[in-house]
């Protein structure tokens, strides 16, 4: 999060790309009790952990779109700065969506814990999180205001609407689990 606002610090970056509307959500995550959203998420079980865990994502993606806008800018390579715009307009819309989840209320000085991140977390739709396109339509079509599903579900929810056949599956499947273990197939209950 420093590490965000330390790259949209730069003049050269402010004066190509336009980062107001990230600068203000940033800003309103910064000014939350980190320790106390921390501690609301762990509360929140397998449901907090997902949270932290695409919050921590967006904003290690965030921190590398800044950092591709800024080498972008550094170098003229404007193809690049408009793409970087576009990636930094998606989290961004990312970060708004998760904001309530750690704040959920308007008052910046609010802090979270367990019974308000319960209470966010029901009026929370996890496919807005998915900007747009044909995942977020899959996602919500197939699990509605879920945050995880597991393998089978997924594989098969793919399978209906896709004709995916197992051998693809199979391909897809250490994609999908990135940096985690690999042991789950078809039939484990594993969650992606």
């Amino acid at each position: 999060l420093a590490e965000c606002s330390r790259l949209m610090e730069q003049d050269a970056l402010r004066s190509v790309v336009p980062l107001l509307y990230l600068q203000q959500t940033l800003e309103r995550l910064q000014a939350l009790e980190q320790v106390a959203v921390a501690e609301a998420l762990a509360a929140g079980g397998q449901d907090g952990l997902s949270v932290a865990q695409c919050l921590a994502d967006v904003l290690s993606s965030l921190g590398l779109t800044l950092t591709l806008a800024a080498e972008s800018v550094a170098t003229a390579a404007t193809h690049a700065g408009q793409y970087a715009q576009v990636a930094l307009q998606q989290l961004e819309h990312k970060l708004r969506v998760l904001l309530p989840l750690v704040q959920p209320s308007d008052s910046t000085d609010a802090v979270v814990d367990s019974a308000t991140f319960a209470a966010a977390l029901k009026q929370f739709r996890p496919e807005d999180v998915v900007a747009r396109g044909d995942f977020a339509s899959f996602w919500q079509a197939h699990f509605p205001r879920q945050l995880r599903v597991g393998t089978q579900e997924f594989f098969c929810a793919l399978r209906a609407s896709r004709d995916m056949k197992l051998s693809t599956w199979q391909e897809l499947l250490p994609w999908l689990r990135f940096g985690r273990s690999e042991s789950a197939d078809v039939s484990g209950s594993n969650e992606l």
